[in-house]
C-alpha cells in the first residue's frame, strides 16, 4: 500500500473504507503537507501521480504522491514538477516529438518517457496544465461507474480514479510503452557488435530504425526554425528542405537522408 501521509485524515479513512482514492476531485485544501521552493527533492522511482489544480489564469498548487512519501503539495506547475527530471537527463520534448512522428502518432497528448518514469498526461487541460500518472507503478485498469473517468490498479494494489476515459487512458498507455519499448532498442546499439541479435532484432536493423528516429528530430527542428523565421506554419516542404541542407552545410546537423520524404503520416 502506498503511504497515506500528508493527507487530510478524514480521507485517509474514506480510502480505507471504499478501498480506493479518488485523485479527480482531490484538491490542495485536503494536502496537508507543502514543499516551498523550485526543487521539492521528488523521489522519481518511486513518483506515482502529479495532480494538476491549477485554473487558467489563477495561480494554484499541484499536487505529488509519491510511494516513498506520500502526498505533498508545491507552487511548481506540474509542467515545470515533470521538467525538474527532464533536467537532471538526456531526454527533452524534441526526443518526444521526434519518438512520436516516428510512430506516426499527433502530438495532442505528449508523454514523457525516459527509463522507469514514463508519465502520460491525464484529464482535460485546466489552466493549461494536465495531470500526469506514472505508468510504471500502473498493474491493470478498468472502467468505473462513470465512462468519463477510470479505475487503475497499482503494483502495491492501490486502487485509484482518474479522471480520463478508459478507452483514451488505454491509447495513452500504448503509445508511452512504444516509445519505452523505442529507447530500450536504441539502447542496445551500445551492447551488441554488428550482425548480432538483439531482443528487437539485429543491430543493423536498430541502426536503420535510429536514423530515422534523428531525421524526425532534424525534420522538428527545422520545422520550428522555419516557423519562428517566416512567422507562419503553412511551410513548404521546399522550405523545410532548404533550411535542413543550410544547417548541415554549417555543420548545424548531421547529414540525414531526405528530411522530408519518407513522411509519417499522422495517426489521429
Amino acid at each position: 500500500m502506498a503511504p497515506l501521509n500528508g493527507l487530510r485524515n478524514e480521507l485517509q479513512r474514506d480510502y480505507r473504507i471504499n478501498d480506493y482514492l479518488d485523485l479527480v476531485n482531490l484538491k490542495p485544501t485536503d494536502i496537508t503537507i507543502e514543499v516551498q521552493g523550485n526543487d521539492p527533492g521528488i523521489d522519481w522511482s518511486s513518483l506515482l501521480y502529479i495532480k494538476n489544480c491549477r485554473v487558467l489564469g489563477r495561480d494554484a498548487e499541484t499536487i505529488v504522491w509519491c510511494r516513498s512519501s506520500g502526498f505533498f503539495k508545491t507552487t511548481l506547475s506540474p509542467k515545470q514538477v515533470v521538467e525538474l527530471r527532464m533536467a537532471t537527463g538526456v531526454i527533452t520534448w524534441l526526443d518526444m516529438f521526434a519518438h512520436l512522428r516516428l510512430l506516426g502518432y499527433s502530438k495532442q497528448s505528449v508523454p514523457f518517457v525516459m527509463g522507469n518514469l514514463r508519465l502520460i498526461q491525464i484529464g482535460t487541460r485546466e489552466g493549461n496544465h494536465t495531470s500526469w500518472l506514472n505508468l510504471h507503478h500502473v498493474n491493470t485498469v478498468n472502467s468505473s461507474n462513470t465512462s468519463a473517468r477510470s479505475r487503475v490498479l497499482l503494483n502495491g494494489g492501490d486502487t485509484i480514479i482518474v479522471n480520463e476515459r478508459i478507452a483514451v487512458l488505454k491509447r495513452k498507455m500504448m503509445i508511452a510503452d512504444r516509445i519505452f519499448e523505442n529507447q530500450q532498442k536504441y539502447l542496445e546499439l551500445a551492447k551488441v557488435n554488428h550482425g548480432e541479435e538483439t531482443p528487437y532484432g539485429t543491430r543493423a536493423e536498430i541502426i536503420t530504425e535510429f536514423k530515422q528516429f534523428r531525421q524526425c528530430s532534424a525534420v522538428l527542428l527545422a520545422e520550428a526554425f522555419v516557423y519562428r523565421l517566416l512567422g507562419r506554419e503553412d511551410v513548404s516542404a521546399d522550405e523545410i528542405r532548404k533550411v535542413v541542407r543550410a544547417a548541415q552545410m554549417d555543420g548545424t546537423i548531421a547529414r540525414i537522408e531526405d528530411p522530408v520524404k519518407p513522411q509519417f503520416p499522422l495517426r489521429r
